[in-house]
């Protein structure tokens, strides 16, 4: 991402607190993109900003144009792909796997809560799936007792 030197150029990098992908797109881009106006965006700042980039962070966008995004999608894609051929007993272990890494290692809740729920409801004896949505949405929503 080597970027000329004839003018300063504006290096905006979309991220979110707490995923590991977006540090190591950071540690990058200051690297790349020393002598540049670098910009580092929270994405869960502002709606508009976390509906357009929420699974793709981080995202790194020279003078307003978009160059390089995250793994992120591919892996939701990849894991939606395995949930789908998975078997009934298999389904629910690995809904459960992924949907604890998106809420806390990609921190992306909505997400990681919807693979939860599916994992509870391909066994409603999840208690480790259920307690971890009790946790999540507890301290979302702070209705659960």
């Amino acid at each position: 991402m080597r970027l000329p030197w004839r003018r300063r150029h504006v290096v905006t990098v979309f991220t979110r607190d707490g995923c590991g992908l977006c540090r190591e797109a950071e540690q990058l881009v200051s690297i790349e993109a020393r002598g540049h106006d670098v910009q580092r965006v929270d994405v869960d700042s502002d709606e508009d900003l976390q509906r357009r980039y929420n699974i793709r962070v981080p995202v790194v966008a020279v003078d307003g144009e978009e160059i390089a995004e995250g793994r992120l999608a591919q892996v939701l894609e990849t894991q939606r792909e395995m949930l789908e051929n998975a078997t009934p007993t298999e389904g629910p272990r690995l809904a459960f796997r992924y949907g604890v890494r998106w809420a806390t290692r990609h921190q992306n809740v909505e997400l990681g809560a919807r693979l939860l729920e599916q994992a509870v409801l391909g066994d409603p004896t999840n208690d480790a799936a259920f307690t971890f949505l009790r946790e999540l949405w507890g301290s979302h929503e702070g209705d659960w007792a």
